[in-house]
C-alpha cells in the first residue's frame, strides 16, 4: 500500500494529483484544483497545446489513454488560479470522463440550496453583468452551468464532516458554514491583493532574521476563507491538502479532532495553504502537526511563497522537509549558505513533463 501526491506545474496555481493504492489493483484517485486559465488547451489541437503549460494536459491524457478516471475531483474555491484549468477541462468532452462523477465544489447555488442563504447581487445568480476571463466568479458560474448539464454527484462540503471509504477517511477542516455564508453574500471579482502580487518578496532577508522578527498577520480573504481543506487518513499514508484555507480555521478543526501541542497530528505530506503565504501558515497550526514533507505549489510569479513561511516551518517543525514543485525557486529564495545549511530539508519535485 502506498500514497503519492504530485503537485503539477501549473504556473502560480494549484493542481494536485493524489493516488492512494490501498489494495492489490485498487487505487483511489483524487484531483484537487486545475490551476489558472491557459494551463490546458480548449480543443485537442497539438499546435495549440504546445503553447500551454503541459502538466495538467499530460496528467489528464495519461489517465484518458489508460482508461482511468478520478474517483473524486475537488475544486477548493473559486480563485482563478484554482478553477481556470478545471473549467477548461470540463469544457472538453474528451476529459469529462477522466474527471469522474464525484465533485466537491461549494458553488453559490449549492450554498443557497443547502444553507438557505439569501444571494446578493454579486453572487453567481446575477452574474450576467460580470465579464472577463480572469473573473473567478464568472468562471464559477460557468462551471456550475456545466455541472447542471452533466449532473455529477455533488454535495456541500463543510468543516466537521467525515467521509468514509473502504481505504480510509477524509476529514473536512475548512470551510465552516459561517465562512460559506459570508462568501455567498460577498462574491468578489479577481483583484490582485496586497497579500500576493503587489507586496514584493522577502527573499533578501535571512531565515534567521525572519525567525527573529516574526509576527503572524492572518489572511482575511473571503474567497480563501471558503477554501476546502481536508485530511486524508489511510494505511497507505496520511496527508493534509489545505487549498488556500485560513490557518486558524484549520487549527480549530484539528483541535476539534483532538489534536494538541502534546498530541500532534502526524502526516506524511502537507500541501501548504495559499502557495506558502505567510498569512496562511500560523505558528499554532505548525505546533499541532508533525509533517514529514511540506509541499509548496507555485512558480513564484505571484511573489509567493513567503520566505517567512519557510523560516517559520524550520523553527516549529525543524525535521520536516520542504518540497517545491518548481526547482528554480530554491536559488531565487535562499542565500547560498542557507541552501548549504538546509540542503537536507529543502528539496524540489521534478514534476510532469
Amino acid at each position: 500500500m502506498k500514497m503519492s501526491i504530485d503537485a503539477l506545474q501549473v504556473k502560480h496555481g494549484d493542481s494536485i494529483v493524489i493516488e492512494i493504492e490501498w489494495a492489490t489493483d485498487k487505487v483511489f484517485r483524487i484531483l484537487v484544483d486545475g490551476g489558472p486559465p491557459g494551463v490546458i488547451a480548449k480543443i485537442n489541437i497539438p499546435a495549440l497545446k504546445s503553447h500551454q503549460a503541459k502538466a495538467l494536459t499530460s496528467a489528464l491524457d495519461s489517465y484518458r489513454h489508460a482508461g482511468l478516471s478520478f474517483d473524486l475531483t475537488v475544486l477548493t474555491h473559486i480563485d482563478s488560479d484554482h478553477i481556470g484549468g478545471l473549467l477548461a477541462a470540463y469544457k472538453r468532452e474528451d476529459y469529462r470522463r477522466v474527471l469522474g462523477t464525484d465533485i466537491w465544489f461549494n458553488s453559490a447555488r449549492l450554498i443557497a440550496s443547502e444553507l438557505t442563504t439569501v444571494q446578493s447581487d454579486g453572487s453567481d445568480f446575477a452574474i450576467d453583468q460580470i465579464t472577463g476571463p480572469e473573473t473567478s466568479v464568472k468562471q464559477a458560474a460557468d462551471l456550475d452551468d456545466l455541472l447542471d448539464e452533466l449532473k455529477p454527484n455533488r454535495r456541500l462540503v463543510i468543516a466537521g464532516q467525515q467521509m468514509q471509504y473502504e481505504w480510509g477517511t477524509i476529514d473536512i477542516l475548512s470551510p465552516t458554514s459561517t465562512q460559506l455564508n459570508e462568501l455567498a453574500v460577498k462574491w468578489e471579482m479577481e483583484i490582485p491583493s496586497k497579500e500576493t502580487s503587489n507586496k514584493g518578496d522577502d527573499y533578501h532577508e535571512t531565515l534567521e532574521q525572519l525567525q527573529k522578527d516574526d509576527e503572524f498577520s492572518a489572511d482575511t480573504s473571503v474567497p480563501n476563507a471558503s477554501s476546502i481543506a481536508f485530511l486524508i487518513k489511510s494505511e497507505a499514508g496520511t496527508a493534509l491538502l489545505l487549498g488556500d484555507a485560513l490557518s486558524q480555521t484549520v487549527s480549530d478543526s484539528l483541535r476539534a479532532l483532538g489534536y494538541t501541542e502534546n498530541n500532534r497530528l502526524a502526516v506524511d505530506m502537507c500541501k501548504l495553504s495559499h502557495h506558502g503565504s505567510a498569512g496562511n501558515t500560523c505558528p499554532e497550526f505548525l505546533s499541532l502537526v508533525e509533517v514529514q514533507n511540506f509541499i509548496i505549489s507555485t512558480n513564484g510569479s505571484n511573489q509567493l511563497p513567503d520566505k517567512r513561511t519557510i523560516a517559520r516551518i524550520l523553527k516549529y517543525c525543524p525535521s520536516s522537509k520542504i518540497t517545491f514543485n518548481y526547482p528554480e525557486l530554491l536559488k531565487k529564495i535562499f542565500h547560498a549558505d542557507e541552501l548549504k545549511n538546509y540542503s537536507h530539508l529543502l528539496t524540489a519535485q521534478s514534476g510532469r513533463p
